[in-house]
């Protein structure tokens, strides 16, 4: 068999937006509801604040549910007490988007399926073919509004929901949920499906945490910043993030870079991750922190990558996701003093045949 050209082939097409706040708005970070990833450079940093660390540490743990029926998430108890009470937020695991069925729980109460064309013929609920599988129709998506007051027990949408959800192979999915009042327990859920004999497991968040020594570094905020400066400063950030080869020799032509300029040598860079399953309150009070230490310890900048799970059923603002080309829907937040560059990367809206 000939091996094709893959150097041939067109590089798939994304979007790369560029927006400055002096404030960032809320509304921002509220739609971010699946949030994976989360990692910060800081420049000249000596010592971490250990506030900063356990803002996504602390307080942010998740839960494991195994092997369950979707139609648990419809029971009368639970959309009275978590659904339509306080902020509830749940994702499958262990699924592909592109070929497996995948369903979500959205803080607005909206619960999303993804479903295959055979799943879907035999669901009994009303959806609309995926927008990327427009011409084969082999991927279907179901919205159902679970906060919606005809959602309960006697009506007859409820019981067609129930059916269908039941009918369902079981699934592993992780979840949080935020209680109404400080005076409750989040831990209040895993009691809810422990009660019923589901088996829950408590999922804690990884800190990792680095240091880059004698490093050039872009002085992006030292001129009038440009869409192409800000582009090769999160490619930088990049390399920053694979602790790459910043010494621009060709000897590590896979792992090797040179800074763009104008730049200049620093002595360290501090690099944090975490990684969990992150609300956009985590997001609020990390950014709140990030924006304080940056104006206190005057730093030249600090910068914030923020990205979703691969495999969640959508995105920002309800847009769908998939999983073909570039799915990974980053967002890179820099924050200088009383700018905010907002960067975010969007996988192609192209339609498969």
């Amino acid at each position: 068999m000939q091996s094709p050209e893959v150097w041939a082939f067109k590089e798939p097409p994304s979007s790369f937006q560029i927006q400055e706040y002096k404030s960032l708005p809320e509304n921002v970070l509220s739609e971010f509801y699946f949030n994976h990833l989360v990692s910060v450079v800081i420049p000249e940093c000596l010592r971490i604040p250990q506030e900063l660390v356990k803002s996504l540490t602390d307080d942010c743990e998740y839960y494991k549910l195994s092997n369950i029926n979707l139609s648990i998430l419809v029971n009368p108890i639970f959309l009275d007490n978590f659904v339509r009470q306080g902020s509830f937020t749940a994702l499958s695991i262990g699924t592909r988007i592109d070929c497996d069925n995948c369903v979500a729980v959205t803080p607005t109460g909206l619960l999303i399926l993804v479903l295959n064309k055979a799943t879907y013929q035999s669901f009994g609920l009303e959806g609309s073919v995926s927008f990327y599988t427009q011409r084969n129709k082999d991927r279907y998506i179901v919205r159902i509004n679970i906060k919606d007051d005809k959602v309960r027990p006697g009506n007859k949408i409820y019981d067609k929901i129930r059916n269908a959800l039941n009918l369902l192979h079981n699934f592993t999915m992780i979840l949080s949920w935020e209680p109404p009042e400080e005076s409750i327990c989040p831990s209040s859920i895993a009691k809810f499906f422990s009660d019923l004999e589901c088996t829950v497991n408590v999922c804690q968040p990884q800190f990792d945490t680095q240091i880059l020594f004698s490093v050039k570094m872009p002085m992006i905020f030292q001129q009038n910043i440009q869409q192409g400066d800000v582009e090769q400063f999160v490619e930088w950030l990049g390399m920053v993030a694979i602790d790459g080869d910043f010494s621009g020799s060709f000897d590590n032509y896979i792992n090797t870079y040179e800074a763009p300029e104008p730049s200049t040598e620093i002595g360290q860079i501090r690099f944090l991750q975490w990684r969990g399953m992150y609300l956009s309150k985590h997001l609020g009070k990390l950014i709140d922190l990030l924006r304080e230490y940056n104006n206190e310890a005057n730093t030249f900048w600090i910068a914030a990558y923020i990205q979703g799970f691969s495999d969640m059923p959508i995105i920002k603002s309800n847009q769908e996701n998939h999983y073909f080309t570039n799915g990974d829907n980053a967002t890179v937040l820099i924050f200088n003093n009383d700018k905010c560059i907002f960067c975010s990367q969007r996988c192609s809206m192209k339609k498969y045949k």
